[in-house]
């Protein structure tokens, strides 16, 4: 196992391994393609998954459905998918890691953190941000999690972008929440969208559905069987 100090040191570890793949590349994306992400960065790691591509390398991507509405992560998705790479979305929110050719997986797991704190500057003991696993066992356990999710998301196609599907899924999500009795800010967190956002969403489905408190929209569409 190895420790990332630097949230800079994850995005250099990533595409180098992406670039020596020979197979395949499953990547979790916690947050839409490049939302927080400086372009020039943005614009190695497209570069890095195009090599890749190029190389008859499997790369494929899930990114929450946020994704799909903003704009630069749209343009990469395009981009990526016209020359190969896959891209599904889910609704909830999911640990970024990579998992590069069933050889290592690697997880983000404290997003942010500067050089100088990742280098226990100023005397404190170093922060990791991210850590590398080469165990069979452990990274196959992150591609069998992938696979899950993977197999639960709704492809993107570049032709039709704003799926109805997507929304109706963050419906779901948002009714098997509230059945659970989640706040509206762990909601919006785990859903990544905004708490307005979110408290809009769950009074129309608590209109639709003819109830006068979040969890009794919950426990309704679980009644209903809408749940699954």
């Amino acid at each position: 196992m190895e420790i990332i100090a630097s949230d800079r040191e994850v995005g250099v570890r990533v595409r180098a391994e992406v670039d020596k793949a020979s197979d395949e590349v499953l990547a979790f994306a916690g947050k839409p393609a490049v939302e927080e992400t400086c372009p020039t960065d943005a614009e190695a790691d497209r570069e890095t998954q195009l090599r890749a591509l190029e190389r008859g390398v499997r790369v494929r991507s899930l990114l929450r459905h946020s994704a799909r509405f903003h704009l630069p992560s749209v343009g990469l998705m395009e981009t990526l998918t016209r020359a190969g790479g896959e891209f599904r979305t889910i609704g909830e929110v999911v640990q970024p890691s990579w998992v590069i050719d069933r050889r290592l997986c690697l997880v983000r797991i404290a997003p942010h953190v500067s050089e100088a704190e990742g280098n226990g500057a100023g005397g404190g003991a170093p922060r990791g941000t991210a850590v590398v696993f080469h165990h069979r066992a452990v990274v196959d356990y992150f591609a069998s999690l992938f696979q899950s999710a993977w197999d639960r998301g709704v492809r993107f196609d570049p032709d039709r972008v704003q799926e109805p599907e997507v929304s109706d899924r963050t419906k779901v999500s948002i009714l098997w929440l509230l059945a659970t009795g989640v706040k509206d800010e762990v909601i919006a967190q785990r859903l990544g969208m905004s708490v307005r956002s979110c408290r809009r969403h769950i009074a129309s489905l608590m209109a639709s559905l003819g109830t006068d408190s979040r969890f009794q929209a919950g426990a309704e569409a679980q009644r209903r069987g809408l749940l699954g």
